[in-house]
């Protein structure tokens, strides 16, 4: 509810579409068990890799039906989004519609059309590293995927697009040895 507004919409109102903006979040979807995640909060709750209902016919509605402003903003976040069916899809069809995307991604899995996308300028892409080392990783992030991670996150860099990588701080990750290596 964090951006529930009261005002006079029809007055702010820069197109007819229904919806400017749109949140995806796929926490049953994931490649990792990142330790803060509140899916993971008890660390033993097993994750669900099944995606679930197809999200292309939702978008192609939503874009074929004006309801999503031409320039409107979908932002990726919550489990892994590159591995969610139809992403691949959504991604290219959001790129040639011109939508603003962030997409939050462990980059475990390279996808190539989130890095067409980087190269467009076309998306921000954003991946928690939260480690220096892979012991830690490891341990933050519950799978051994640090040297995969990096070397994605070097091609994603390597577009010349928007990618961020960030650290999430906690107990087990801020020691001067990781926050240095990172």
């Amino acid at each position: 509810f964090h951006f529930l507004q009261k005002k006079d919409w029809d007055a702010e109102r820069k197109s007819k579409a229904l919806l400017d903006r749109v949140y995806v979040s796929n926490f049953s979807i994931c490649n990792l068990h990142c330790r803060y995640c509140f899916v993971y909060l008890d660390e033993f709750t097993p994750i669900s890799n099944v995606a679930g209902y197809p999200l292309l016919p939702v978008f192609q509605e939503l874009v074929d039906n004006g309801h999503l402003d031409p320039h409107g903003y979908i932002e990726w976040g919550g489990g892994e989004p590159t591995i969610v069916k139809g992403f691949a899809e959504i991604m290219r069809m959001l790129m040639r519609t011109g939508h603003t995307q962030q997409v939050h991604t462990s980059s475990v899995k390279f996808s190539p059309e989130l890095a067409e996308a980087l190269r467009l300028g076309r998306v921000r892409a954003v991946t928690s590293v939260d480690a220096g080392t892979r012991e830690t990783y490891k341990e933050v992030k519950g799978r051994d995927r640090f040297d995969i991670v990096w070397e994605n996150v070097e091609k994603y860099a390597r577009t010349g697009g928007d990618m961020t990588v960030k650290y999430i701080l906690r107990k087990n990750n801020s020691d001067t040895e990781n926050v240095r290596q990172f």
